[in-house]
């Protein structure tokens, strides 16, 4: 039974904004509307050139638990870094700030974290489309999780994922942790670790986080410029396997598939004989066998993968037109 004292607890929700005055205020009305009250909302304007930074001002004189920060623009991993400094609750949560949150949200996350004595605790996503659909993106499922497992699980693309949205963490884990400046994939970078230093996690797929894809969204504008993604995921590749003495078939998958992420980049850009990409071909051929053999995947996945193999032009072709009518429902 939870302790009803302990609803006193002070938890701090870490905003990074940067012009998105078009969806700020939505999520920030998700923020203040929570069923559970005792929250700070730190807002960090990380340069934005827009009216967000107003927006923030005007919502910090209506609400007292919101602190607003400005700051020159350094982008999202130093604006998250700012925020876990300045927070004062023993627990945090990240929201990116054009999405929305349910109302329910940070008291689900903080009531599973106070029954399974947890030190984070996880929800799943909605993917919210431009025609105004919403798709949970994961079964239904409540379970509790090692470090290992968790690990694991967020790597096997059903359950959740390395974001640091959608999840309440204790504030300790970060010490000595913090989110790499200038890098992209910042969260897999991060997340990892602070499983790792968890005895704990608590998984509820209740879908309450509401995840907006935008087409300038850090992840959609800048991965074909960037290695990040597939040197972070063979960061955590090398790390696991050396403290679990044998790799985890999902994070080794991790790493190929991101390799074929960043090709895929490459294809809407035409950059498809640079050195990278022949490095990235080299990885994902090298491990066929995985690939097609692991029960991680679905079918469609494996057939996407061998048309990559053996058809490459027709990959081409097929993931342009897909990439084009994929572009028609995000938002801008």
């Amino acid at each position: 039974m939870i302790d009803k004292n302990v609803k006193n607890e002070l938890i701090s929700i870490i905003v990074p904004v940067y012009n998105v005055e078009k969806y700020l205020s939505e999520c920030i009305d998700s923020l203040i509307y929570q069923t559970y009250s005792n929250i700070e909302i730190i807002l960090i304007d990380d340069g934005s050139t827009d009216s967000s930074g107003d927006i923030c001002d005007n919502y910090s004189k209506k609400d007292k638990r919101i602190k607003v920060i400005h700051k020159e623009n350094t982008g999202l991993s130093d604006s998250r870094n700012i925020g876990i400094n300045q927070s004062k609750g023993n627990l945090i949560t990240f929201v990116d700030s054009d999405d929305i949150i349910d109302t329910t949200m940070i008291d689900v996350l903080y009531k599973n974290m106070q029954k399974e004595n947890a030190d984070i605790s996880i929800i799943a996503y909605t993917l919210l489309t431009k025609s105004g659909n919403k798709y949970p993106l994961f079964p239904n499922i409540y379970m509790t999780l090692n470090s290992k497992d968790a690990i694991d699980y967020s790597y096997r693309m059903r359950y959740f994922s390395v974001s640091a949205c959608g999840k309440l963490y204790k504030k300790h884990l970060f010490n000595n942790i913090k989110y790499p400046v200038n890098k992209i994939c910042e969260d897999q970078y991060t997340t990892y670790k602070l499983f790792y230093k968890s005895n704990i996690i608590v998984y509820d797929s209740s879908p309450l986080y509401f995840y907006r894809r935008r087409k300038s969204s850090i992840m959609n504008s800048k991965i074909s410029n960037s290695f990040d993604c597939i040197l972070s995921s063979k960061e955590v590749l090398k790390f696991t396997t050396k403290i679990y003495d044998s790799p985890i078939e999902s994070v080794r998958l991790n790493y190929v598939l991101f390799c074929l992420l960043f090709y895929n980049s490459s294809i809407l850009k035409n950059t498809f004989f640079t050195r990278p990409n022949k490095y990235t071909t080299k990885i994902i051929k090298k491990n066929k066998k995985l690939l097609l053999n692991t029960h991680i995947l679905s079918n469609f996945k494996k057939i996407q993968i061998l048309i990559f193999l053996y058809l490459k032009p027709l990959y081409v072709l097929l993931y342009k037109t897909f990439s084009f009518f994929r572009n028609l429902n995000y938002f801008e």
